[in-house]
């Protein structure tokens, strides 16, 4: 909670412990939430690498559901995480839907200009009556 590295390391633990436990049990979507919310803590605390990893294992499990809320509920530091994932990945597209669906797009930032103040785009795709 205060970013220290004591609060991020602690974090990453009870999320590794979660993980574990996710696994056991097959809780596919509040695995993918807990290996982003890692990559989070991971990336704060400087272990871009592991973050990666973390990213990509939650990214795989999202793939095959569509799962793309949680990435994009995870704000900002997510989107940071996503382009920096983006070089030499496989699975672009996904990444690519998952920044375009963001309100806030690091990828679309005016110098300047705060994220919440840009005009934001269209939806990629239209709404149905459903």
């Amino acid at each position: 909670a205060q970013g220290t590295d004591k609060d991020l390391g602690q974090a990453v633990e009870q999320l590794e412990d979660l993980d574990k436990w996710l696994r056991s049990t097959h809780r596919k979507t509040i695995r993918i939430e807990a290996l982003s919310l890692q990559a989070l803590a991971l990336a704060a605390s400087g272990n871009q690498p592991i973050a990666q990893e973390m990213l990509r294992q939650a990214l795989a499990l999202a793939a095959v559901g569509g799962h793309l809320s949680t990435f994009i509920e995870l704000g900002p530091p997510m989107a940071d995480l996503l382009n920096g994932l983006r070089s030499g990945q496989r699975g672009i597209e996904q990444i690519d839907r998952i920044l375009a669906a963001s309100p806030e797009r690091p990828d679309t930032a005016t110098p300047g200009i705060s994220r919440s103040a840009q005009v934001i785009p269209p939806m990629v795709e239209t709404l149905t009556r459903r």
